[in-house]
């Protein structure tokens, strides 16, 4: 696999001093570290050197050019194409940023490159407009991308534990950074241990990987209404940077939320912190206001209304208000065969019913998923439902999904272009999978609990007989039924 790194990717990757060290600079390396245990390629594309060569300050530029000689530049760059162009709101100037941003987007557009890693939110929603949003990667992406390709020993993950903040301890290094952006820190933590308040964690063994606290918050704080469950702190390690378990601990927070009702949730950050804005914008939370202090408060609600359920695709309205809700009066529904050693992996707290998502691999329990298989289905509408119906014994329907996006595809390189870190899939895995042209499925497992056995399924029209490869349900009984089974 070939990764490009973003000018904001190389400059912490190479300090020039002890003093130009970056918060970054520990992620950076260990993502290059991977590349190269991955026997993957780094590359930089020669508009970042041309980028670079505007640092005023002479000493430092000189250093950094002698530093970047060791990567290899991007050969024949393809050339910014009219989709590209077209994003481009102003007439750009030679060497601008939003030029170089255009050289970068189209390597991975012409397909020169599979990743570009980059810390810039602008690319990124470009790379959302241009349909290329799973190869244009934070490093943090990119480490769990990688790791995901590299073979190692399987070992159980550790599952969200439920906890109160009393039965943390605050001397954790986990709170290392928050003590410097929070002024008081210790004492609001203290606060919140004689308040009791619910926490969730993985790790504890040693030290903590990752912590969230939430409360029940006041209708009316920053103009929300309806009972809120504010996330106080949410904290990964960075130590366990890129193992997706951000997702694991907001996995927990939304089945908590549905659990004991909250219409709403909502948590505060500084813009600074760019990796966070995007991962919560990824979930469906958007800004609701900015504190005086310059936080920025950001939403997610769970309670549509119906003009919203009209109104909205299929696929906005579940990332809006899933992991719960789907619209199914929009959304087409299809039956997705899938075998028992790939339904352990890709949904394995429902195989064991384990503590809050304990299982085999980290993604197989996060909420954002990829499916290899070789139906012949050309193509899956973004919003479609996915009804899993596990095969071998008795076949039932317990786990679904919501499509992101999907692709026919030829090759191995292309799958793992397009699955990145949502697979659960080995390299021989994906091997043989494309051995014929592949369906890859990025879809999101939505909460709701089903446990349908094949013969009620052959009884309401939903399925004659076991299903081979994907199939749209369509049988209108068959459909108000299962649709009903979904709401309750």
């Amino acid at each position: 696999m070939k990764f490009l790194l973003d000018t904001n990717i190389l400059i912490p990757a190479e300090p020039t001093s002890a003093e130009y060290a970056e918060e970054r600079t520990p992620l950076v390396a260990k993502l290059l570290g991977l590349i190269a245990k991955n026997k993957s390629q780094t590359l930089i594309h020669p508009a970042s050197i041309g980028e670079m060569q505007s640092d005023k300050n002479e000493k430092r530029r000189a250093l950094r050019n002698s530093l970047l000689a060791k990567y290899v530049q991007l050969e024949a760059p393809p050339p910014v194409t009219q989709p590209i162009s077209d994003l481009q709101s102003t007439r750009t100037q030679p060497g601008c940023n939003d030029e170089v941003d255009a050289a970068l987007l189209a390597a991975v557009y012409g397909n020169a490159v599979d990743f570009l890693v980059t810390d810039d939110r602008g690319i990124h929603q470009k790379a959302m407009r241009l349909a290329i949003k799973e190869r244009v990667l934070t490093p943090e992406d990119a480490i769990a991308t990688i790791r995901a390709f590299i073979p190692v020993i399987p070992v159980p993950p550790p599952a969200v534990r439920p906890l109160l903040c009393h039965e943390i301890d605050i001397r954790d290094p986990i709170f290392g950074s928050l003590r410097s952006d929070y002024h008081g820190f210790d004492e609001w933590f203290a606060n919140c241990q004689r308040e009791h308040r619910r926490a969730f964690a993985i790790g504890l063994s040693t030290s903590i990987d990752g912590v969230a606290v939430v409360k029940a918050e006041q209708p009316g704080e920053y103009g929300i209404q309806g009972k809120t469950l504010k996330i106080c702190t949410f904290k990964v390690s960075d130590s366990a940077r890129g193992y997706r378990y951000g997702e694991l601990l907001l996995k927990a927070i939304f089945d908590y939320a549905e659990k004991n009702s909250f219409d709403k949730s909502y948590v505060t950050f500084f813009p600074h912190q760019l990796e966070l804005l995007m991962f919560f914008e990824t979930f469906g939370f958007s800004k609701q206001c900015v504190k005086e202090s310059g936080e920025l408060v950001y939403l997610k609600r769970f309670d549509p209304s119906p003009s919203e359920q009209e109104q909205m695709s299929a696929l906005d309205f579940h990332i809006q208000f899933g992991p719960r809700h789907i619209n199914l009066d929009k959304a087409s529904l299809y039956i997705v065969p899938i075998r028992p050693e790939f339904h352990r992996s890709l949904f394995p707290e429902i195989e064991h019913q384990p503590s809050l998502f304990e299982g085999l691999s980290a993604v197989g329990n996060t909420i954002l998923k990829a499916y290899l298989c070789n139906s012949n289905i050309r193509h899956l509408e973004p919003g479609s439902v996915l009804l899993f119906y596990r095969s071998g014994g008795l076949g039932r329907i317990n786990a679904i999904g919501v499509v992101d996006a999907c692709k026919r595809l030829n090759n191995s390189e292309d799958v793992l272009r397009f699955v990145g870190q949502r697979t659960v899939y080995s390299i021989c895995d994906i091997n043989k999978i494309c051995r014929r042209e592949a369906l890859a499925i990025l879809f999101r497992q939505s909460n709701v609990v089903l446990d349908i056995e094949s013969g009620e399924l052959y009884s309401h029209n939903v399925l004659r007989g076991p299903p081979q490869q994907i199939s749209v349900v369509k049988s209108e009984k068959g459909k108000e039924w299962i649709c009903r089974q979904i709401k309750k």
